[in-house]
């Protein structure tokens, strides 16, 4: 997501990511529009309920897809703030604030009986 934001091609991504090139295709077709704007007021919300002061220091970004990314960094960078004994990757976190929904949602796809995470109350 952060290789298109930052403006290149599904055929490039997908050959530094060592995936097939309709796999990347289909995961940037479903992280655009209505989507987008979902993971970008996730983003802020996170981010404000942790450290709101984060917000204060992002760069407007090109396209809604960047904002999105922007802000979902944002809200990374407030709980590694809040939570600095703890080591967790950004994106494991991402997953987290977005319940993870990045992508699987917006393609219609549903977690099946039994497969729901529930959030811990300190993320």
């Amino acid at each position: 997501m952060a290789a298109k934001a930052a403006g290149h091609g599904w055929s490039t991504i997908a050959a530094r990511l060592g995936r097939p090139a309709f796999t990347v295709r289909t995961w940037l077709r479903r992280a655009r529009g209505e989507h987008a704007d979902w993971l970008y007021h996730r983003g802020v919300a996170r981010a404000a309920a942790l450290n709101p002061e984060v917000l204060n220091h992002t760069l407007a970004a090109d396209t809604i897809l960047g904002e999105a990314l922007t802000a979902l960094a944002a809200a990374v960078t407030a709980w590694q703030r809040r939570f600095a004994d703890r080591v967790v990757a950004a994106w494991t976190v991402i997953g987290v604030f977005t319940s993870d929904r990045r992508i699987r949602e917006s393609a219609g796809h549903r977690p099946s009986t039994g497969t729901f995470y529930k959030q811990p109350a300190n993320i």
